[in-house]
């Protein structure tokens, strides 16, 4: 049987050699939100990247960063039809200072 796949995140792409921790949800319009850890290297930790795929997420615009921090992401989840929201470990003095719940909008398509 054959599935249909799509690539959100690739090694080497955008400044990052690495994208780890993945985690993916469905808006009730169809929308596909992927979010992973950019990694800058093996050991450091990169902002964590939200993509919004407005396709049935098989293809995706420019990675967006969902804070500034080094974070990685533990889960992500849809809160309500507007509303996604990551639980990442993130902090300005290490990337392991804080678990930090973030509340993000989602624009869907009109």
């Amino acid at each position: 049987m054959a599935y249909e796949s799509s690539v959100p995140y690739r090694a080497g792409t955008e400044g990052y050699p690495s994208f780890r921790i993945p985690a993916v949800v469905r808006t009730r319009s169809g929308t596909v939100l992927a979010v992973a850890e950019g990694r800058v290297s093996s050991a450091a930790r990169a902002p964590l990247t939200l993509r919004a795929g407005r396709d049935g997420g098989l293809t995706r615009p420019t990675a967006q960063p969902v804070s500034g921090l080094p974070a990685a992401c533990s889960d992500l989840v849809r809160l309500d039809p507007e509303t996604v929201g990551p639980l990442h470990e993130t902090g300005g003095f290490s990337a392991y200072s804080t678990i930090t719940f973030r509340r993000i909008p989602v624009e869907e398509p009109r």
